[in-house]
């Protein structure tokens, strides 16, 4: 390994290995190196292109002395037509970019991948380099109109690492800044775009900051924002292939034809933690338009997007996937304001909370769709569009803490508490029954206190009883409230509050009135957060309805042995006598085998699975839950299957 240098004060003398003899060209330096070697190349402006064949890092934006590297004091620019910096297969992973900007650079032409101008800073075939803390300003991939992909980086084959960048203004007919082809898996960690195009609106420009044709690529972090004339696909574009993005902020983007924000046509488009708004199109799909896509959206917020035609916020013809504990809120369009799904397969909708939208709130449709645990509400044009609401679909005020402020935590009594699927693959992370809405779910940034969890009855006689139950642990709780009601499944409100005590108190005593009640405990913190709810607790006339002896709650007493290998036995406890339902899940949730579905008395009960499936066939090596089910509780357990 060897280091080489760059600088305008150097005698431009080969091998260019100290500050003295730096090289005048980062091109001359690259091609000096003979291995693992890394280039430093001082603050100034450098022109011609660099081609990078072998394992060669090249880190700018150095002082005088080659001590320093900062790219505000001293910046490295670099400029050149042709693309200005070319990565090819013999640069492998090891290859590396870092604190250059590229400014004013242009693609040079290629049959890759088709005949045109490509990649005006950084053209990158079979290479996996790190571009790290890069600026890439005012390049083009083609003169004027003409045909070039990425005008500032263009990917074919490979998985390079961008981290840290900045594109601004930069143009090309499809994929303003980046264009992504040829299989290539492109990772982009905290990368901001912003005020990216296409040189033209016509059809078949897509992608104002990003272009993916049958490749991948994965944000965390960053923003994408300022797209536009693209005529789909404002911010990112996909067409076959598949775009994640996580924790990402999509604003301000604009498309003449379909997908403000995002458009995909096939492949896979999913969002996590995203926030879109802002967006508009002239088209359908305000955010996002979607035509065979399979989706994953969770826990994303799409907001004040608007749409011309169908779907301020989404637009999805023919799709498949899941859409969960997203929120989507004052978007508008003329037919939909809110969700618009066609469906085309499986497609789950689930714990979203939509509200506030223009002409409607949510349409979906199709003949395996899933759709229910929802809230829908104050939408205009109305609610649920496609007909009936789900079995558990709601219409009712979410509570927000301060909606106005976005402040969208879900305050005391809000509907939206424990109310998601009872499915043990979207539980809140405190592992009670997911909220709807942004804050729940396995993805969620929860906020809310946990679930109250050991809640107890003792009879003191004299037709009184206590509860009693664990103090939570945040140390912002404030206090816990205590619901009760003659319905073993009710839905707290204020007209079931017992009352409430302040943490760390966690007792609460009760002379109910004659008949049978229910109990249960919510914490609740400073900000007026409401937490998931405790197990249920019943009581008749002040005496507790389990006999001494028996289970006072429902459990999953025991899984034994755990991992196991071929059989193992579950033990169980069942509080009241009723209907109970004992199966396995797999990890996608699917139903592998009913272990028991029948009346069952109060007491410890257990059940052997023998580890086969419900048609007989022995169940693959790998991670399972056991789920019990008994009036409105449910529980779940994970176990392992070895082999």
């Amino acid at each position: 390994h060897k280091t080489r240098y760059v600088s305008a004060a150097g005698s431009n003398t080969p091998p260019y290995e100290t500050p003295a003899t730096a090289a005048h060209t980062i091109g001359d330096a690259v091609t000096a190196c003979t291995g693992t070697d890394t280039v430093l190349v001082a603050g100034g402006d450098y022109f011609g292109g660099v081609s990078v064949n072998t394992t060669v890092k090249i880190r700018g934006s150095w002082d005088a002395d080659f001590t320093v590297q900062d790219m505000d004091a001293h910046p490295t620019r670099l400029q050149a037509g042709g693309s200005a910096l070319r990565f090819s297969d013999g640069a492998g992973d090891f290859g590396s970019v870092e604190s250059i900007v590229f400014q004013g650079c242009s693609g040079g032409n290629g049959s890759e991948p088709v005949n045109g101008q490509h990649g005006g800073a950084i053209f990158s075939v079979g290479a996996s380099p790190t571009i790290r803390d890069c600026v890439f300003e005012d390049n083009r991939a083609a003169a004027g109109t003409g045909t070039g992909f990425g005008g500032a980086i263009c990917v074919i084959g490979g998985a390079p690492v961008i981290e840290d960048c900045v594109f601004t203004n930069n143009v090309a007919s499809s994929g303003g800044a980046v264009g992504v082809f040829g299989g290539a898996t492109v990772t982009f960690n905290d990368c901001v775009f912003e005020d990216n195009g296409c040189s033209m609106t016509v059809e078949g420009n897509r992608g104002g900051a990003v272009y993916v044709d049958a490749a991948a690529v994965m944000f965390n972090g960053g923003s994408l924002a300022g797209g536009s004339t693209a005529h789909q696909g404002g911010a990112l574009a996909l067409n076959g292939g598949t775009a994640q993005l996580d924790g990402v902020v999509v604003e301000n983007n604009q498309a003449a034809g379909g997908g403000g924000a995002v458009y995909a046509s096939g492949g896979d488009l999913e969002l996590n933690g995203t926030v879109l708004r802002n967006n508009t199109s002239s088209g359908s799909g305000g955010a996002v338009e979607t035509t065979g896509t399979t989706v994953a959206f969770r826990n994303t917020r799409f907001t004040a997007n608007a749409a011309a035609n169908i779907g301020g916020a989404v637009c999805a013809f023919g799709t498949a996937g899941v859409v969960e504990n997203c929120q989507v809120d004052g978007n508008t369009g003329p037919s939909v304001g809110g969700l618009f799904l066609m469906g085309a397969g499986a497609l789950q909708v689930r714990n979203n909370l939509v509200t506030g939208n223009d002409s409607g709130g949510l349409l979906a449709s199709g003949t395996d769709l899933d759709q229910d645990y929802n809230n829908v509400w104050n939408n205009v044009g109305g609610d649920f569009m496609s007909g009936t609401p789900g079995p558990s679909d709601l219409s009712l005020d979410p509570l927000f803490i301060d909606a106005p402020a976005g402040d969208f935590g879900l305050a005391l009594h809000s509907p939206c508490i424990d109310h998601g699927a009872p499915d043990p693959l979207c539980l809140d992370p405190d592992g009670s029954r997911a909220d709807i809405g942004l804050l729940g779910g396995p993805g969620a940034d929860f906020r809310a206190p946990a679930r109250v969890v050991g809640l107890e009855m003792e009879d003191l006689g004299g037709n009184t009883c206590r509860l009693t139950w664990s103090a939570n642990a945040e140390p912002d709780v404030q206090g816990y409230i205590i619901y009760r009601d003659t319905s073993e499944v009710f839905m707290p409100d204020p007209s079931k509050v017992l009352g409430s005590v302040t943490h760390p108190v966690t007792t609460w005593d009760d002379q109910p009135p004659g008949g049978q009640w229910y109990y249960l405990v919510a914490a609740f913190d400073s900000e007026g957060c409401g937490g998931g709810y405790s197990d249920k607790v019943t009581v008749s006339g002040g005496v507790s309805t389990v006999p001494d002896g028996l289970p006072q709650v429902m459990a999953i007493a025991g899984i034994a042995p755990n991992p196991f290998n071929p059989r193992t036995t579950i033990r169980y406890d069942v509080a009241r006598s009723g209907l109970v339902r004992l199966g396995v899940y797999d990890v996608r949730g699917h139903l592998i085998r009913d272990l028991v579905s029948e009346r069952m008395t109060a007491g410890r009960h257990e059940t052997v699975w023998d580890g086969r499936d419900r048609s007989g066939r022995s169940a693959a090596a790998g991670i399972y839950f056991v789920r019990l089910t008994s009036g409105s509780e449910s529980l779940t357990q994970k176990m392992v299957l070895a082999k």
